[in-house]
């Protein structure tokens, strides 16, 4: 995997994206078998590309364009209109059409059996490398102060449940 930044306002929907790939590869595949995901930089077309690989068993031709248009179709009719078993194929799509133009998602055959995910995001979704040989930032005072009251709250709320409870 190569290293990747994504732009705030993307993350969630980019880890929703994968998660449902990667989701989808794992129910479909062997439990023996493992699902891979890959990532790499593309300089020529300025894109960072994501791909899920599984060596489950597969999809036909047919069923890959169907879920390709899936993958296209936003609108309301197409959710009401499918069947459940394909609503992770709808969720694809609506993320990746959240993500806006230039992030795709294509279906292809893995070699020996199984299916593989492309997830191609465009480069204005992608914030700039951090140097990854600089140390990372301490960790800041206000993050550690509020995880320590969180902690603090939550063993009084638990004390005052024990004591109500052998009260």
């Amino acid at each position: 995997m190569e290293p990747v930044r994504v732009r705030g306002h993307a993350v969630a929907d980019v880890a929703h994206l994968l998660a449902e790939l990667i989701e989808n590869g794992l129910n479909f595949s062997p439990p023996t078998e493992p699902v891979e995901v890959h990532g790499w930089y593309d300089t020529e077309d300025d894109t960072y590309c994501f791909a899920v690989v599984d060596h489950g068993i597969g999809m036909s031709d047919a069923d890959k364009e169907r879920a390709g248009a899936r993958f296209s179709d936003s609108g309301e009719e197409a959710l009401l209109a499918a069947p459940t078993r394909f609503l992770g194929h709808l969720v694809v799509g609506r993320l990746a059409h959240r993500l806006g133009e230039g992030a795709r998602v294509h279906l292809f055959d893995t070699t020996g059996g199984g299916l593989s995910a492309l997830l191609v995001l465009p480069g204005r979704l992608l914030a700039p490398a951090q140097n990854s040989t600089a140390p990372p930032p301490p960790a800041r005072p206000a993050v550690s102060s509020l995880l320590n009251g969180f902690r603090a709250g939550v063993a009084r709320a638990e004390a005052r449940s024990t004591q109500g409870v052998s009260s």
